[in-house]
């Protein structure tokens, strides 16, 4: 799917190759439709951004301890 996109293919044009090749939805078992395609090509991409997204934060902590001590 997300090759065909790439290529330049449109959600309409890929749902289609799909029903000509007789190539199901997995869960449903239906045919593919254009708002199928594009769907999962948008969470892809998102998949795709956040695994590719390093995201490094510099994190320090600092830990005091004061204690009082009273002495009658």
């Amino acid at each position: 799917m997300k090759y065909l996109s790439d290529i330049g293919y449109s959600s309409k044009q890929i749902s289609e190759f799909f029903n000509y090749n007789k190539i199901k939805t997995i869960r449903c078992n239906r045919n593919y439709t254009q708002k199928d395609i594009w769907l999962g090509i948008n969470k892809y991409k998102k998949r795709l951004e956040r695994y590719t997204k390093d995201n490094v934060k510099l994190i320090s902590e600092k830990l005091e301890i004061y204690f009082e001590i009273k002495i009658k």
